[in-house]
């Protein structure tokens, strides 16, 4: 045994403990490789079922804010009702009088016919203004220019149209829509 093969074994030994330990380094790093590409592709997972129920809750949410939207406005509308039968009186003041009863009647009459009277008042009015603005036009000649007129007129009816179907559909819109509610109860 000569110090070349001494040598040789020293150094064919030490490369080839260099040699596995660089192949075992490469498998480590292709085996980690494979586990970060595992998590990556599980927190994508993750990720889109955080985002789905994200969507869930936001479609939830809304929907809860619709119904309580629609809870809120059922309510105003029975507030509405019950200022309609307010009483102004107690029971016994009324039985005890007759002439209160009858005061009382009539305060409930005019209470309750304000706001058909007014629909049917602001719908004449609005006709009769109509006829009237038309007439004023046709009489006024020179008196104001065609673009004058026409500004005054329209101003004159969007107000009024305004006002009439506000009333209009605040008496018949809102009441046939609750008394719908009422009844499927």
């Amino acid at each position: 045994m000569g110090i070349a093969e001494i040598f040789g074994a020293i150094f064919g030994g030490g490369a080839t403990g260099l040699f596995g330990s660089l192949i075992n380094s490469l498998g480590d790093y292709f085996k980690q490789k494979q586990e970060y590409r595992h998590e990556e592709r599980m927190a994508e997972i993750e990720t889109r079922h955080l985002e789905m129920e994200i969507n869930r809750d936001v479609i939830v949410a809304k929907q809860e804010a619709a119904a309580k939207m629609e809870v809120a406005a059922a309510d105003t509308q029975a507030a509405s009702y019950r200022a309609d039968s307010r009483n102004y009186l107690p029971a016994e003041a009324v039985k005890s009088s007759t002439a209160i009863a009858w005061m009382m009647a009539i305060v409930d009459f005019l209470r309750g016919a304000v706001r058909p009277v007014l629909t049917l008042y602001l719908s004449i009015v609005a006709y009769l203004l109509y006829l009237h603005t038309s007439q004023v036009l046709e009489a006024s000649g020179t008196g104001m220019t065609p673009d004058q007129a026409y500004e005054l007129t329209k101003i004159i009816i969007l107000g009024l149209l305004y006002l009439t179907f506000t009333a209009v559909g605040w008496w018949f819109g809102s009441r046939s829509k609750f008394d719908k509610m009422m009844k499927s109860r």
